[in-house]
């Protein structure tokens, strides 16, 4: 549709004067970060599962006249390094506060999305913060899941499918099946 055909690569909607980079974890993982820049207090916000830092962009970009941006990858996302099993939240936590200590944030007003807000509170409980903001919370338990063994159910049946298929479609696929996803009558914005 000419909705998918007009959607930019995501390289393409971050402001060019904003710094992209990574550092390294004592443990050798690559952590890579978006940065909006300046002399200003910093704002870090954490991401949810199987998204990225710039899954703020346009929260960043609306933050960015009055604060320092800081949207770190979480280690298996992004760009990121990937990771070969399962990671502890404490290892998240670790990984954070090594971004924090590479870039000298020393306490930075924190926001975090889904698994981002479970990192953001965990990592206040051990590292300074000004503010800290839950945006939907992930689940405590994740025991409801369905185990590796076991059908998913219905409803999460369409979403575990259109993941699958990131694999191997184009970009403009990918847009496709995102927006399929979508509930009837959402807003899709241009970006």
């Amino acid at each position: 549709s000419d909705v998918v055909q007009s959607y930019r690569p995501l390289s393409k909607l971050v402001p060019a004067h904003w710094q992209t980079s990574s550092i390294e974890t004592d443990d050798g993982t690559r952590m890579h970060y978006t940065r909006t820049g300046g002399q200003k207090p910093p704002v870090l916000l954490l991401h949810g599962v199987q998204a990225r830092g710039l899954t703020w962009l346009r929260t960043a970009k609306a933050l960015e006249a009055t604060y320092d941006v800081v949207m770190p990858d979480f280690r298996g996302h992004g760009q990121s390094s990937r990771i070969g099993s399962s990671v502890s939240p404490n290892t998240l936590v670790n990984d954070t506060i090594g971004v924090l200590r590479a870039l000298e944030l020393a306490t930075p007003y924190v926001v975090g999305h889904s698994m981002g807000a479970d990192i953001a509170g965990r990592l206040a409980a051990v590292h300074p913060a000004r503010a800290v903001v839950l945006v939907d919370p992930a689940l405590r338990r994740f025991a409801a899941m369905p185990a590796s063994d076991q059908a998913p159910p219905p409803w999460m049946q369409p979403i575990i499918a259109a993941i699958q298929a990131l694999k191997t479609e184009s970009h403009t696929e990918r847009m496709a099946t995102g927006l399929g996803l979508l509930p009837p009558g959402t807003p899709v914005l241009e970006e």
